[in-house]
């Protein structure tokens, strides 16, 4: 498949999809909205050096991805979406804890994406996050400045209904081609009441490109053995009214 790339313009394998909101997972609106498949706990894998960037590899059951970060943007995936943890004072990329797997520094996987980004101008990326310790959003936004990629992200500057989002090509227009969530993970979202937007520790008035992922999506059950139905499974207490949908497609096994 051959991409349409226009120099300088939004880039898309379909190129009406440009001119399309920047929400997804919007099933009756799929006229005016985007799909994207999102890659899980991409950085989480062994370590390998090649060519100067950390590839990640790997088949263990702590590990979820075998192809690199670069390798699956090169290949079309937009939504990136990872778990984090503090390790010495410093945003981690682990998994569940950073004793069971470690794929280094929150910067270095931003700092990857960053570098891919200014190579591929026309592309937009999102990346959601979890927010595994609960630190103050503040230790993310630190990690987006010094990676370079706060200067990608979009700010809405208010809390956007799914109609209110930018077309792909406004967002490759104003230089904001990073859209960025912030969520906690599953054990944690699932034995939590969620009371508030700031459950998950992102914070407009300290990070205005740190959205809220509830805020703004619901998520289907994680834990299936066959794919039955995409009902909303969380955030508790919501009837997902106003929000995206994130469906989780990978399949557990009984052991």
């Amino acid at each position: 498949m051959k991409s349409h790339i226009v120099e300088g313009s939004c880039e898309s394998f379909a190129p009406e999809t440009c001119l399309r909101r920047a929400s997804v997972f919007r099933a009756n609106d799929s006229e005016e909205s985007i799909s994207s498949l999102i890659s899980h706990l991409i950085k989480l894998a062994i370590k390998t050096q090649t060519d100067s960037e950390i590839v990640i590899v790997g088949i263990l059951p702590t590990q979820n991805q075998q192809v690199s970060v670069n390798g699956q943007l090169n290949a079309g995936i937009r939504f990136l979406q990872g778990q984090t943890h503090v390790k010495d004072g410093v945003l981690y990329m682990c998994h569940t804890s950073c004793d069971l797997e470690e794929a280094g520094k929150l910067t270095d996987y931003l700092g990857t994406i960053k570098t891919w980004m200014d190579k591929n101008q026309g592309q937009v990326v999102t990346v959601l996050l979890t927010n595994g310790d609960r630190v103050d959003v503040s230790m993310f936004k630190n990690d987006f400045e010094s990676s370079g990629m706060a200067s990608y992200a979009y700010s809405p500057g208010k809390k956007l209904a799914i109609s209110e989002w930018p077309t792909l090509q406004t967002l490759v227009n104003d230089g904001k081609r990073a859209v960025v969530f912030l969520g906690m993970f599953l054990h944690y979202h699932q034995s939590r009441q969620r009371t508030n937007n700031t459950d998950y520790l992102a914070d407009s008035n300290k990070a205005p490109y740190i959205l809220d992922e509830f805020s703004y999506f619901f998520e289907t059950a994680f834990d299936v053995t066959e794919f039955t139905n995409c009902a909303l499974n969380r955030p508790p207490g919501s009837d997902g009214n106003g929000l995206m949908m994130l469906g989780t497609h990978d399949i557990s096994r009984l052991v």
